[in-house]
This record gives structure tokens, sequence and C-alpha cells, in this order.
């Protein structure tokens, strides 16, 4: 391992931290001031800015057409000007960017279907193997996770890299970089890597614990970067339950090399291992959906793309050189440092000149994906806090107009929500007015049956023809037998499409709440993520969803006296007798059915979703191609899972009454070959004024329990009987 010292300066990206200042910078630059300078453009740069403007002219238009038939079905409703832009805004708004989206697929399908051969611009057209010296690092870094999942992950990526090329192989070196904080964790992960590395000496695996973990997962990077970063030319990032197989790897390491301007190449990972019913859904729509939305932002986004943070290769220099990030200014949640960093590496990075690809096309790429409800919201809220920072750096000099529009698009992801539910409320009324109070003509109505009925058509077309198109696309084609068959991959798709219309006004109310935390300044952390399949307890689902639940049971009372009351009136009824029964009182029951039912079913959906049910397991309901045909890289990973979990357990609790023996067991087992925490500060003088403090006190911090348990002398002291004497009176 590389000696640690004359560590490797990591100088922040130089930005203005203030929004306003980059604000002022861009749009009040005096007059006669020459723009800032801006790096040479790339040849495909131009084609890409003619397909975004393309795209933005077919979405204005298409929204403009649809605002014209909603603007003349209101006019003849005799409504206030206060409601009628109310509505008008928030459908214009909700259109415009599920209509953008809608755009972007059509238009990247297209160029999609003529492959990488029709596309001069691809970075895998040309590869080129690395010189000799240059290596590879692959991360992993890790915060109190399964450490048999993570290992075993990690092994199996490197051994498909060796399985591929050998001769590159030794040049990959391997690091599990920890912040755990519990002292039985960390002790599990230092012991468990240093089995490993005697079991398989040809595997160059290092291990680093951090004693301060600030900054989360960037500042753990910042720290290899540190540390190590001069090393290795390209680094390969991963997440932990990342898993990647040989060619993914070297083949992105190859294009790499082949082209210096490229900084980041990101993968698509496919989600895989889910059994719960919530998972299952997730990764089979991902998989279906996703392929096409994938291929798309390939298309639509070329060299300018974004970054997620994992299963990417990353240039190493240029990524300390320009993507090291400041704190930003400002209480949180709007200031510190940027939560969800990666988009805005990828726009400093493309910033400073190089180029951010995705590449969808390299398969070979895993991941997995939350199991139910609650874990997926809570990731949601995290990536919500993160994306609405992005906000203050739209106006930075030298950010490229696609990573803005990125950022303008993953902040309106979640701010679109509470627009959502005052849009509802808005068109609620305008319902209600309409049946009740509105003063039209037999004619007038008659007339308003047609514009209604091209919005309710348009409406269809936008939402479900991106589904339509994925379907289409593996049924006529080899690909429906990799989902089960085309009977079983429609009604997955089917049950899927109906399920949504529950899910989506759940998401809604929940992040509507989550961005009024926000703007209270109640920040959130990246903590430790659920990555298993157990189901919910009934009293977690009750806890987080009774309010949405109240709601909806408050909503259905409402709705149902408003039906059988209020808009009950001759008025109501003549229109129902005019439009043959299309426009009645019942309408708007079937219109707000599935946002109600959704709400008031919010717990028992939660908790049953949350389940695995082995029948529509073994029916390949949702089932998907690495579920089939499991490729060789995920059938290692559970052999090595299963092996790793069969060496010990040592219990994952902050009480060191319940740690410490199994932790003694372990070290009477290999006495012979103790691990020893890579701390230079575990000297004998703290060893034994620890040791005294936990023997005279027995209340040691959770970091002086780490330390202590790093020192080989603690160790033997343990397994001694002055260890055991030791142990019975901390008890």
């Amino acid at each position: 391992m590389y000696r640690e010292h004359n560590r490797h300066p990591l100088p922040a990206a130089i930005w203005d931290r203030s929004w306003k200042g980059a604000f002022r910078r861009r749009f009040m630059r005096p007059v006669g001031q020459p723009k800032p300078g801006t790096v040479p453009k790339a040849p495909w740069e131009r084609l890409l800015r003619h397909r975004r403007r393309g795209t933005l002219a077919l979405t204005v238009a298409t929204v403009a057409a649809m605002l014209l038939l909603v603007d003349n079905i209101l006019r003849d409703q005799a409504l206030a000007p206060v409601w009628q832009m109310a509505y008008l805004s928030g459908y214009g708004i909700m259109s415009f960017f599920m209509i953008q989206s809608f755009y972007k697929i059509l238009i990247g399908t297209w160029h999609v279907s003529r492959g990488i051969a029709g596309n001069p611009y691809h970075p895998l057209r040309e590869r080129r193997d690395p010189p000799g010296g240059e290596t590879m690092a692959l991360l992993f870094p890790v915060y109190q996770e399964d450490v048999a999942r993570v290992l075993a992950g990690l092994v199996a990526t490197w051994d498909a890299v060796r399985a591929y090329r050998p001769d590159l192989a030794p040049r990959a070196h391997a690091f599990l970089l920890s912040d755990s904080r519990r002292p039985a964790m960390v002790a599990h992960e230092a012991m468990a890597v240093q089995r490993l590395k005697r079991e398989r000496p040809d595997l160059p695996l290092f291990y680093r614990h951090r004693s301060i973990n600030a900054n989360q997962k960037m500042g753990n990077l910042s720290d290899f970067f540190r540390r190590y970063g001069r090393h290795y030319a390209y680094t390969l990032v991963m997440d932990a339950d990342s898993v990647m197989d040989g060619e993914a790897c070297i083949e992105m390491w190859r294009a790499m090399v082949a082209h210096p301007r490229i900084g980041i190449l990101q993968t698509n990972p496919r989600p895989v291992f889910r059994e719960s019913f919530f998972g299952r859904m997730l990764q089979f729509a991902a998989h279906l959906y996703g392929s096409v939305f994938s291929y798309s932002l390939m298309v639509m986004q070329m060299g300018h793309a974004g970054y997620i943070g994992h299963n990417a290769l990353i240039r190493t220099h240029a990524f300390t050189d320009h993507c090291v990030l400041p704190k930003l200014p400002g209480p949180k949640p709007w200031g510190g440092k940027p939560l969800s960093h990666d988009f805005v590496e990828a726009a400093m990075m493309c910033r400073a000149g190089y180029e951010v690809w995705f590449v969808p096309e390299l398969t070979g790429s895993y991941e997995e994906v939350p199991a139910n409800i609650i874990a997926f919201l809570i990731r949601e809220r995290r990536w919500m806090q993160g994306n609405l920072q992005h906000l203050r750096l739209l106006f930075i000099n030298g950010i490229r107009g696609m990573h803005r529009e990125i950022f303008i698009n993953g902040a309106m992801g979640y701010v679109t929500a509470p627009i959502w539910f005052v849009f509802l409320l808005v068109s609620a009324y305008t319902m209600v007015h309409f049946l009740s109070a509105a003063k039209l003509s037999i004619g007038s109505v008659q007339m308003l049956m047609v514009p209604m009925g091209l919005l309710l058509a348009a409406s269809m077309v936008f939402l479900f023809l991106p589904r339509i198109l994925a379907l289409l696309t593996h049924m006529r084609s080899h690909k429906a037998s990799m989902y089960g068959g085309r009977i079983k991959l429609i009604w997955s798709v089917l049950v899927d499409t109906v399920l949504s219309f529950f899910y989506a006004p759940l998401m809604m109310v929940m992040i509507s709440y989550f961005l009024w935390a926000w703007v209270k300044r109640r920040a959130v952390s990246w903590g430790q993520q659920q990555r298993d399949d157990r189901a919910v307890a009934w009293k977690d689902a009750w806890k987080s969803f009774r309010g949405v639940m109240v709601l909806g049971i408050a909503g259905w009372a409402t709705l149902l006296a408003l039906v059988h009351g209020a808009i009950q009136s001759p008025h109501a009824m003549l229109l129902e007798s005019i439009t043959y029964g299309w426009i009645q009182p019942g309408s708007m029951l079937m219109w707000y059915a599935p946002i109600l039912a959704g709400w008031a079913l919010s717990v028992f959906l939660v908790q049953w979703t949350s389940r695995t049910f082995p029948t529509i397991n073994r029916i390949r309901w949702f089932a998907i191609p690495e579920e089939l045909n499991p490729p060789k890289v995920l059938q290692e990973v559970r052999t090595l899972e299963q092996r790793f979990r069969s060496w010990w357990e040592i219990p994952d609790t902050d009480d060191p009454r319940e740690y410490l023996p199994v932790f003694v067991r372990i070290c009477k087992a290999q006495q012979g070959d103790l691990v020893e925490l890579p701390y230079r500060h575990t000297k004998t003088e703290l060893y034994r004024r620890l040791q005294d403090k936990a023997m005279a006190q027995g209340g040691l911090s959770q970091r002086e329990w780490i330390l202590l348990l790093g020192s080989q002398q603690f160790q033997h002291y343990l397994c001694s009987d002055a260890g055991s004497e030791f142990l019975a009176a901390l008890h």
C-alpha cells in the first residue's frame, strides 16, 4: 500500500458560492465588459443544441395548444378570473415537464434505433488499452453496511475483471473505504478484510476507516483522493450494493484511455436481487421503461450528461482538480456541503472542458433499489434536498446549458408535487362550480365535449405512450422471453400501471410534506440505508402514513357530501341528460377515486407491498432478464455472500457487553494473525490510557472503542485470563 504522508492537496472548485453574487455576475455585467472565456466546443455540441431547441419548440407548441383548449373550456364555465388563472398555471407547469419528457423519449428512441454505428461521436466507437504503469482504483465507500454483501460484490467484480482481462486485473486495486461509526461494525469490516486477504493473496484489496466521517460519502472519496489519488489515473466509483462485470469495467477503462477529453463515463446500473412486491415492481419498471428513457438521455445529453455517483469511471486528476466542492454559505438545508453532489460534480467537470457521457449500451452494471415505499421515500427526501440546493448554482459562469436544464428538471421533479396538490383542489372547485352553478346552453355544453375529449386523449398519449413504446419494443423481439414471455410481460405492465394510479398521489402528498419541512429548514442527513427485503412493520406504516390516511378519509367524506348534496341540483341533472351521462355528479367519484383511495389505503398499501409473495415470484410476474438467466457475476455475488456470512456475525450494537464476547471468540480463533486497524494513533500509551479508562469507568465513546479494538495489544489482552476478568467486570 502507498504511504499516506505527503497528502495531495485538494483545492475546492473556484466559483461564486453566493447565488446572489453569481446572479449579478451573470446578468448585471457593466456595459462593454466581455463575457468570461469559455473552453473550446466539441463537434457534437452544435448537434446537441439543435436537438434541445427542437424539443423545446415542440414542447412549447404542444403546451400552448393544450392551454388554448383548456382556456376555451374554462371561459364557458363563467369562472372567476383568479380561479381560471390558477387552473391554467397549474395545468401549464405540469404539462410542460410531462410533454418535454415525452418528446425527449420519442426523439431519443428514433436516434438510438440506429445504434452505436449511427452515432459518430459515441465514446465506445474507439477504445484503446491503457499504457503500461497506469492503474485504476475500484472504490467501495460504505457506511455501516452489510459486510458480507459488500465484500461479495467487491470480490465478484474484481474476479470478473480478471476473467475478462487477466493482464489488466493486477492493475485494478480494490478499496473498502469505511465511514462506519459503530465499533462492532468497524471491527467486523477490518477482520473480514484481513481474513479475505489471507485467503485471497492475489486480490489487491485495501481497507481504510476514517476516524472522523465529515461530509458523508463526498468526504470519504475526497479523503481517498487526498491520500492516494495521485497514484491512480482512473477511479471506478461504486456503491455499497454495486456490482459490475469485467467487460463493463475494462471497456469503460479502454474508452476513457482513447478519449482524453472524457472526464466521467456513467453506466446505466440495472436493479437486481429484489424479492419484495414493491421492490420487484420497481426493478421491473426500471428495466422495461428505464431502458427507453436511458437511451433517450444519452441522445439528448451526449457529452454533457449527468453523473449519479456510482457505477461510473472518472479521470482522477480531472476530478481532483475541478470537482472538489466547497461548502455552500448559509444554514442547512439551503447551505452546507451539497447533498446530491454527483450532478454538481458532472457540471464542474464539463465547466472545466471535459466531457461526461452516459453509456447505457454498456451492459453488466448492477445495483439494488429500495424494497418498500418507506425506504424509497427516505431516499427521495435526501435527493430532494440535494436537488433544491442545485438551484443556487444555476447562474455560475461556465455551467453548460444542459446542466442548467438538469438542475431545473431535478428541482421541478419535487416542486411539482405541491403544485399538483393545489391543482387538484382548484380542479375540484371548477368541477363543483360547473355542475352546480355554471350557466350553459345545450349547444355550448355539447360543443365542450370536443375539446374535453381532445384533452383527455392527448393526456393519455403523453402519459402512457412511453410505456406502450417500451412494451412494443420488447414484444416485437426475442426480449419478451427474457421477462417470462409475452403474456406475463403484458400482465406485469398492466398491474404496474394500475398500481401507479394509487402510488403517484401517495408520493405526491409525502413529497409535498418533505418540501414544507425543507421550507421550515429541517435538514436531513445521509444515514444508513435499508438494503434487504424485510417487510415494514404495521406500527411503522401507521406512524409514517396515518396523516395521509386521515386526509384520504376526509377527502372521501367531503366528496360524497358534495355528490349527494351540494351539487344534486336540477342544473346538474340537466347536464347529465344533455351529455348522455358523461357529465354528472358521480363523475367526480370516478376521477378522484384513485387519488383518494391511494390516500385512504396508504397504511395498508405500504405494508402489503413491502411483503414478499413467493407465489407471485414463482409465476414470474415482474420478472427481469437477470432473474431468469443470471449472469455469472451475479451468481458469484450470491455464492460469496453466503460464504462470507458463514465466517461470523458480530452483533451490530453499540453496547460493548454484547459485541465484545463475540469479538473475543473471533480473536481466539485466529490469534496467529490478529488484525490491526489502520490507525497511526493506536500507540501503546494511548492504548493503556483507554484500557485504564474502560476498566475504571466502563464508559468509552464509540470512537475510543474503535481505537481500542484496533490495537493488537488489546486483542491479546482480551484473549488472556485478565481479559476474561475485564469482560466479567464490564458486565
